[in-house]
């Protein structure tokens, strides 16, 4: 009665561990190297940058009960309460942000210790069959299991049950299908000599093409070296995204001037996110579609699109899973 869950994002992570416990087996198989998605940390020099999510915040109980073991763990810790727009001092409105030890992509890793993950491994096609899933990856491999659950942005899962030609009722596919995404530019510059943003060392929606940019040595994730991430906004993110990579992080840097100050840059990368942040979301937490064998959607786009909106996502639809198997 094996679970398989596409997908090693928070969302993903989350579902696994809540299925396993209930207990059921469960196997999550993510296209990448590592965990974690946009809970994604990189290396630049002797500091390193988060690239994709860059906080959380915990409104809802459910979350706040994940968050505080977290704490108690010393994974997780407040970074600020608030931001600068980069005029003033931060907007503060009593939410901590939180922040990871280490980087984002610590926390993924922490939450998938003791799951069984298939890395490099991109789904093609999801067949039903009679007792449950027939999944086929890129190499040919194939993962039978009794249910599955998808957390991949919903083009790409959508892409999946097309090519098995799963029979996915009409109304179900065609609000997946309303889903749409924004895609962001981040930019990652590490730099010779402290740079200048204001506390708590970020700014949010400073406007000149940039919706973010953060110092990850003041954040506390980059002892090493001075490390920032810049994201571009969506209306820029979108006009040039298959933008020369050169291009792309000169418009970004010059975006940030003010708060780079004297500080020059001796390395640069960029990350391109097609899929991140959902424009339109479904209107549940999750989505139990009916007429198949056991079939799940989770993510970011169902409920609300934060990293507190995914991890709630994960754990519904591994609830909704369970009641189904029973």
């Amino acid at each position: 009665m094996t679970v398989l869950i596409v997908g090693a994002g928070i969302a993903g992570l989350m579902a696994a561990r809540e299925l396993r416990d209930r207990p059921y087996p469960v196997i999550v198989v993510e296209k990448s190297r590592g965990v974690g998605g946009r809970l994604a940390t990189r290396r630049l020099g002797e500091g390193q940058a988060d690239t994709g999510a860059q906080f959380f915040t915990a409104r809802t109980g459910a979350f706040q009960r994940h968050v505080i073991h977290w704490q108690a763990q010393g994974l997780v810790f407040v970074w600020s309460r608030g931001w600068s727009n980069g005029v003033g001092a931060p907007a503060e409105d009593g939410h901590p942000r939180y922040a990871v030890a280490g980087g984002m992509n610590a926390l993924a890793k922490a939450l998938a210790q003791d799951l069984k993950v298939q890395l490099n491994s991109k789904i093609s096609a999801l067949s039903p069959v009679r007792d449950g899933w027939q999944v086929t990856d890129g190499e040919g491999r194939i993962f039978p299991c009794r249910a599955v659950l998808l957390t991949a942005p919903v083009p790409q899962s959508l892409t999946f049950l097309e090519t098995g030609r799963a029979p996915v009722p009409a109304a179900d596919l065609d609000a997946l299908r309303e889903i749409r995404y924004a895609p962001c530019l981040a930019g990652l510059f590490r730099l010779d000599r402290p740079a200048r943003f204001p506390e708590p060392g970020a700014v949010q929606e400073p406007g000149g093409q940039v919706s973010w940019a953060a110092d990850n040595q003041r954040k506390g994730i980059s002892a090493g070296a001075t490390v920032i991430t810049v994201h571009g906004d969506p209306e820029f993110s979108r006009s040039y995204y298959n933008s020369p990579e050169a291009d792309i992080l000169g418009r970004l840097q010059a975006a940030v001037k003010p708060w780079l100050g004297d500080a020059v840059v001796v390395e640069a990368q960029l990350k391109r996110w097609r899929y991140a942040r959902p424009l339109t979301a479904h209107s549940e937490r999750c989505l139990l579609v009916g007429g198949v064998p056991p079939l799940a959607f989770a993510g970011d786009a169902f409920g609300e699109p934060r990293v507190e909106g995914a991890a709630l996502s994960g754990l519904a639809a591994a609830e909704a899973l369970a009641q189904v198997l029973r």
